[in-house]
């Protein structure tokens, strides 16, 4: 036993501590106090560390904290296998591996695998994407850079993932989530969402069965397995088709497709509502807000007509082949209408009395989220 500033040296293994012990029956070094030991590209630090030379393992106890030239990981306790390449930390636990840092109550790695398992409360950030997934579980591995996420966190029941976009934060979540890496060559990251996802920003909210985001393009894919269309809901309007693409540009909202039995439905007072119906819709976003609209395949449009004070005065209804629609202040400023359009117009007066609405219209609130808790 040595105190009074003890140092060792071991090959190329260094290590110093305000006290140390050998155990030559065991062939264990314990260092007590300010304990490190530091090997080439690789440092450990605790209050006690305990190392044996026979089984090669080292235990690190109270601010455990292991460095090397791939990860930083911190946690109360860790033991690692230098032999299996693995390790086991507990207490809440701390990894930052390249752009990608986790936090849990506890990790399991296996560094020769590439695999490892994070339980309890767990934080998963892409600093390269920008995006974190909070869960009670995640299984991953290094080398495919695949992470799966189940359970949620701090007592809720979903996995979550949060994204900054434009000052705002963007939440999803859904029953299960998984991100990785297509191509293990580039930076981007592919985020598949399965069963029941939910999104919700204070100006965007939208539902579908399964999902896919990738960060090559910026370009989120709705999908549905069910009866149940996706949806879109961005302020007073409903966007829903068969399949739903959504595009950010520079964080912000930019274009949203509909591709089959496309529909949009707008109300400020869920009176009279304006749709826009045909067989494949796009519309494009500016200031979050819908500025331009173009329609195709057996285009329909009903809209309201306003007087000056706001008062509705009539019906407008519209059928061609194709249409584009263009927006201001959330209400349509001009339409130009393709190949042999057709239009009517009904005064209010005339109007049927629970407002016309075009083949397979539907207006949707039950189902839309209204804040954050309404994602789980």
């Amino acid at each position: 036993e040595f105190d009074l500033n003890p140092q060792y040296e071991r090959k190329d293994q260094r290590g110093r501590a305000k006290r140390m012990r050998y155990d030559g029956g065991t062939k264990e070094y314990t260092l007590e106090g300010d304990a490190y030991i530091e090997e080439k590209t690789q440092r450990v630090e605790a209050d006690v560390v305990r190392y044996n030379t026979d089984t090669e393992v080292a235990v690190l106890i109270g601010n455990a904290h292991f460095r090397d030239s791939a990860q930083d990981i911190t946690g109360e306790r860790i033991r690692y296998d230098e032999r299996q390449k693995k390790y086991q930390i507990t207490g809440r636990s701390r990894v930052v591996d390249k752009q990608n840092i986790i936090v849990a109550d506890s990790l399991d790695f296996n560094d020769e695998l590439g695999s490892g398992l994070a339980v309890g409360n767990v934080v998963w950030v892409d600093t390269a994407s920008d995006y974190t997934i909070l869960a009670a579980r995640m299984d991953y591995n290094k080398r495919s850079e695949f992470i799966e996420a189940n359970g949620g966190f701090g007592g809720s029941k979903r996995p979550l993932m949060k994204s900054l976009i434009e000052r705002d934060t963007l939440y999803m979540s859904a029953e299960r989530l998984v991100s990785f890496k297509p191509d293990s060559t580039a930076e981007t990251r592919l985020l598949l969402a399965f069963r029941d996802v939910r999104i919700f920003k204070s100006d965007l909210q939208a539902v579908c069965d399964s999902l896919s985001y990738s960060s090559a393009d910026s370009i989120f894919r709705f999908y549905s397995r069910s009866n149940r269309q996706p949806l879109i809901w961005s302020d007073t309007s409903q966007f829903s088709a068969d399949t739903i693409r959504m595009a950010l540009k520079n964080k912000k909202m930019d274009k949203i497709w509909l591709r089959q039995n496309a529909l949009v439905v707008n109300s400020e007072d869920e009176l009279a509502f304006n749709q826009i119906k045909g067989r494949n819709c796009t519309a494009t976003f500016r200031d979050d807000e819908v500025r331009e609209m173009l329609v195709d395949g057996n285009a329909e449009a009903v809209y309201y007509a306003l007087d000056d004070k706001r008062a509705y005065i009539g019906v407008n209804q519209s059928q061609c082949a194709e249409m584009r629609l263009f927006f201001g202040d959330n209400k349509v400023n001009s339409i130009k209408f393709y190949a042999q359009p057709k239009g009517s117009f009904t005064p209010m007066k005339k109007a049927p009395p629970g407002g016309t609405r075009l083949p397979g219209f539907f207006w949707e609130k039950n189902r839309r989220p209204r804040q954050l808790a309404d994602l789980f």
